[in-house]
């Protein structure tokens, strides 16, 4: 039996969404854990709005879609 082995990287993201330094890299998965009211100013004022943002982005980079 062969093994192959393959470096992995966790990588927690800053703020997250279309705006975080994270979106840099190229996954081959991405988790989404808990979401909160932070960084409105630039993510959004509900939840909802920031989870958009957050999963709008991950959609894109997975579609292959430009910004």
């Amino acid at each position: 039996m062969n093994i192959i082995c393959k470096p992995v990287g966790i990588i927690e993201v800053g703020m997250g969404g279309r705006l975080d330094s994270t979106n840099v890299l190229q996954p081959i998965a991405t988790a989404v854990t808990n979401i909160d009211l932070e960084h409105t100013q630039y993510l959004g004022n509900t939840l909802e709005e920031i989870a958009f943002d957050s999963v709008r982005e991950m959609l894109r980079r997975f579609l292959g879609r430009p910004g």
